[in-house]
């Protein structure tokens, strides 16, 4: 299982992303927020939703949640 972050800021599309720890996209300590571990990306949106209403996963590190490829 991974640790998942959401981001406290909305990117250019209004969206909070969720990022793997390891994504080299992470926001920094004090603009992201902690979701916890999941075994996918799919969970850990539906955790950030919990804290923000539109919240998608990372074209990067959480393709298989991102608008493009999951609507």
């Amino acid at each position: 299982m991974k640790k998942y972050y959401v981001a406290k800021e909305v990117n250019g599309n209004g969206e909070h992303e969720v990022h793997d720890e390891f994504c080299f996209e992470l926001p920094g300590i004090g603009r992201r927020l902690f979701l916890g571990e999941f075994p996918s990306c799919s969970d850990a949106v539906v955790a950030g939703r919990y804290h923000f209403g539109n919240v998608n996963g990372c074209i990067r590190c959480s393709p298989a949640c991102h608008p493009l490829y999951f609507p």
